[in-house]
């Protein structure tokens, strides 16, 4: 298969006698990581777990990250050159190539603790109606810092609510069976973000999720994740997206979704008007509850465009950040 945009350029590490088969493939992608990628790199080595392989999808690196990968000698490392590929696409071919049973993604800033592999396989192992599951996660700063603990719910139904909720994956440092592939539900390519949250959403009506309660990543917060502008066409992806999940018929892996839940989630991703009304109707058919005023009282008083700015202002995300990064170091 050649990458799109070019043809495809494979580089492994080390000398193989024979193709191998693992337990597990480790995806990651990378794109101008230069400074974080050999740390990522160096955490998967180093795992207590050791029957897996690491494909490395670049998109097009131009700072040195080719060449520092290219320096670990590992045979378990296999690495693709992609130029011009998106993230989603990254993902997609780094899918096709793998030859594990597990799944494991992460991306070429971030920082697997030890046992990750060996938890979730063991996880995984031992629960047969779960097709992907996550952990908590450390937040840290661009010198590794700690920043806070991200310790997400445990069940199916309240890690799709948290997701709703809150606008972020709820299944950090996400490993999958790759059986539930075979439907052909790939990450869709069309998008420049918000993919995982849009995956998420199309496959949980067939693939119930779990978490394992433990730190087994490190995320790493840099400035250029702080001044990603919200993405308009994205956002109506995604809201979309909970539109047509709350419309779904309800089965055994949809968990009830109040109006509160679904209102929020427009709130989110800018559909102020939508929000408000979905509120309004929560109170009325669910009650009183302070999620519901906490959400609603910011769709009355601020007009649509005031809060787009509010969100969109570089300045006041990044006070927001240090704020937040400073009462978790108290």
């Amino acid at each position: 298969m050649l990458c799109a945009g070019g043809e495809e350029e494979f580089f492994e590490t080390g000398e193989k006698t024979q193709q191998t088969m693992n337990t597990v493939t480790v995806l990651m992608t990378t794109l101008n990581s230069v400074r974080f990628a050999a740390d990522a790199v160096q955490s998967i080595l180093l795992q207590t777990y050791q029957d897996f392989e690491l494909c490395i999808v670049d998109g097009g690196s131009s700072d040195g990250t080719v060449e520092r990968i290219k320096a670990f000698t590992d045979p378990r490392i296999r690495f693709f050159e992609c130029k011009g590929l998106r993230r989603s696409a990254q993902l997609n071919y780094g899918l096709l190539k793998a030859s594990g049973d597990y799944i494991a993604i992460m991306d070429s800033d971030d920082i697997a603790l030890p046992q990750r592999l060996e938890e979730q396989v063991r996880y995984l192992q031992n629960t047969s109606s779960v097709s992907l599951v996550g952990s908590w996660s450390e937040y840290i700063d661009e010198n590794g810092n700690s920043l806070e603990i991200n310790k997400r719910p445990l069940e199916h139904a309240h890690i799709i609510q948290h997701l709703f909720s809150f606008g972020n994956p709820s299944l950090s440092s996400l490993m999958l069976r790759k059986s539930i592939l075979e439907s052909n539900q790939f990450f869709n390519e069309s998008l420049q973000g918000l993919e995982d949250i849009e995956w998420y959403l199309r496959i949980s009506s067939y693939a119930r999720f779990g978490v394992i309660p433990k730190v087994l990543m490190k995320f790493r917060q840099t400035k250029d994740s702080l001044s990603k502008q919200i993405n308009a066409a994205n956002n109506r992806v995604f809201v979309d997206c909970v539109n047509t999940y709350f419309s779904h018929p309800l089965n055994g892996n949809h968990p009830k979704a109040p109006y509160a839940l679904w209102g929020i989630a427009h709130y989110y991703y800018g559909e102020t008007r939508t929000a408000r009304k979905l509120l309004r109707q929560s109170l009325r058919r669910e009650g009183w509850s302070f999620q519901t005023f906490r959400y609603l009282i910011p769709t009355i008083v601020f007009p649509g465009p005031l809060l787009k700015y509010m969100r969109e202002n570089r300045l006041l995300k990044s006070l927001a950040h240090f704020y937040r990064a400073a009462g978790h170091r108290k």
